[in-house]
C-alpha cells in the first residue's frame, strides 16, 4: 500500500487535473477531438461560446498539456494528445448513467451523447 504522504501527493494531482477538465466547455472541447482535430471557429460554433471564452478553455486545456495547437496560415488546430481522455468522458458519462446520477432532461443528453459515440 502507498504511505499516506504517497496517497496525498497522488490525489493533489489528481485534483489539479480534475479541476483543469471540470469545465463542461473543455469536456465539451475534450468530446470532440476524441478522435480529429479542429479548428478555433468550428469548436467555437459547435460549443457555443465566445471567442474570447474558447480561447481561455484551449489554453488552460494546451498550458496543461492536454491539447496540441497546429498552425496553417491564420488558422490554428487543436488536437488532444491524450486520446484516452475522451475514453475517460465516455467512461463517466457511462458511470452517471448506471448510478442514476443524473435524471431527466440532463439524462436524456447523456444516454444521447453516449449513443452518439457508440456508433462512431
Amino acid at each position: 500500500f502507498p504511505s499516506h504522504d504517497n496517497l496525498k501527493m497522488a490525489a493533489e494531482e489528481i485534483a489539479k487535473f480534475m479541476e483543469v477538465v471540470s469545465h463542461p466547455a473543455r469536456l465539451e472541447i475534450i468530446s470532440e477531438l476524441k478522435d480529429k482535430e479542429s479548428d478555433v471557429t468550428s469548436l467555437q460554433l459547435k460549443i457555443g461560446v465566445s471567442q474570447s471564452r474558447m480561447s481561455q478553455h484551449l489554453s488552460v486545456l494546451r498550458k496543461a498539456g492536454i491539447l496540441r495547437e497546429r498552425r496553417d496560415g491564420r488558422q490554428v488546430f487543436y488536437r488532444l494528445v491524450w486520446p484516452e481522455l475522451a475514453s475517460w468522458v465516455a467512461t463517466s458519462m457511462n458511470m452517471l448513467l448506471r448510478h442514476n446520477f443524473t435524471d431527466g432532461e440532463h439524462r436524456s443528453a447523456v444516454e444521447s451523447t453516449v449513443n452518439l459515440w457508440s456508433e462512431k
